[in-house]
Parts: C-alpha cells; sequence; structure tokens
C-alpha cells in the first residue's frame, strides 16, 4: 500500500510537471503568435547629408506605431498651450518637413485661418461712411495673414512628444502626431489624420489605437 501511495505520488508529480510545461508551451505559443501579428518595428527616419529624410512607407505600414504609443502612453508630459512653448527642433522639424515649406500654427484657442483661403474671407464689417456721416456695412478681408493650423493638444516627454491641431487644408480636420527624439533631434515620426475629435493625451491614445488604418495627415 505504501509502495502503491509512493508510485501514485510520483506519478502526480509528473502530471504537475507535464501541466506546467503544457501551459508554459501555450503562453509562448501566444505571444509568438502576438508577436506574429504586430508588425516589425522600423523607424520612419534618417538622416541623409544631416537633413531628415521620412519613408512614409512606415507611416502608412504601421511600422513603428505601436513602439510610440506604447512610449507616450507610459511617459509623463507636460502640456503646452502656445506654439511658443513648443521645442524648436520640433518645430524647425515641422518646418523643414512640410510640404509647404512653412508649419504656421496658432496656439489653443488663438485665432487662425480656417477658411482654406490664403486670400482671407471676405466678411460683413461696419464701418463709418465720411460722406453718408453714418455706419454702413461693407465687405472686408479677415484671416488672410493668419496660420492654417491651429494647436489643439501638445505633450513633451524625456523622450517622446505628441502635437494635435486643426487644420484648413483637409476640411478643418484634426491631425495628430508621434515623435520620438534624443538630443535635440527627431528620431521617430508617426502621423495620422484623426478619425474623431479629441482634445487630451488619452483621448488622442484611443483614437489611434481604434484607428486601423493610417489616413494620412499633416
Amino acid at each position: 500500500m505504501n509502495q502503491l501511495f509512493k508510485i501514485n505520488s510520483k506519478g502526480a508529480s509528473l502530471l504537475v510537471v507535464v501541466s506546467i510545461l503544457l501551459i508554459s508551451s501555450c503562453n509562448k505559443s501566444s505571444l509568438d503568435t502576438e508577436n506574429r501579428l504586430e508588425p516589425k518595428y522600423k523607424s520612419s527616419i534618417t538622416f541623409v547629408n544631416d537633413k531628415y529624410k521620412i519613408d512614409t512607407n512606415v507611416i502608412v505600414d504601421n511600422l513603428n506605431k505601436q513602439k510610440l504609443l506604447k512610449g507616450i502612453a507610459a511617459e509623463k508630459f507636460s502640456e503646452k498651450k502656445t506654439t511658443v512653448e513648443i521645442p524648436g527642433f520640433i518645430l524647425d522639424f515641422l518646418n523643414k518637413t512640410n510640404s509647404n515649406g512653412t508649419f504656421k500654427m496658432a496656439g489653443v484657442n488663438e485665432a487662425w485661418n480656417n477658411n482654406n483661403n490664403s486670400l482671407g474671407q471676405l466678411a460683413p464689417t461696419k464701418v463709418f461712411d465720411e460722406f453718408a456721416q453714418d455706419s454702413v456695412v461693407v465687405l472686408v478681408k479677415v484671416n488672410a495673414n493668419l496660420p492654417d493650423k491651429q494647436l489643439i493638444y501638445f505633450g513633451f516627454g524625456k523622450k517622446y512628444a505628441m502635437l494635435s491641431y486643426y487644420t484648413s487644408d483637409r476640411g478643418n480636420s484634426q491631425q495628430v502626431a508621434m515623435f520620438e527624439h534624443c538630443n535635440n533631434k527627431i528620431t521617430d515620426f508617426w502621423f495620422t489624420r484623426n478619425l474623431k475629435f479629441a482634445k487630451t493625451k488619452i483621448g488622442l491614445i484611443n483614437n489611434i489605437k481604434n484607428a486601423s488604418v493610417n489616413i494620412g495627415g499633416c
């Protein structure tokens, strides 16, 4: 009886070991599956003759999206509401890589040209007519010299940054960009048009997570 108990105990121990190995194998298989589903990381930024070069294929294929999202989610940000508070090297990057050659952006709640009209918008305005000695309504150009973008959110951390803004050249849509930086240089960059409007770090992160396709921006 004692001998039988010893055999059964060994058998039970062996069963436990086998079970642990099977569970471990399942977990590894699950991780392997996740790794296969996760796009292979690649930065969108390279330097050619000390100038930024952006690989838009990396951005469109979301090869750097997950890494930037994880880094931004984990990092504590200092949030800014004016463009003068945004680090110069980030504004310099946006100016140099913008298709128009310049990146002009108003601060949060500041006036901006949201009409996609470089000549400005004609708005009815009351002025005093000396001949009539009375106020009359005339059409006056407004917004002509204002920035065509308006800041919504900017957060800056030790390694990452996030920017979101309204732009008039895409039907007053919202754009969002993620940055990795080191020694005042941009080392990775991703952007898209925001599918749902958001004004906070958490809101922007959730929107990016739920967007399955990159539809461009900036």
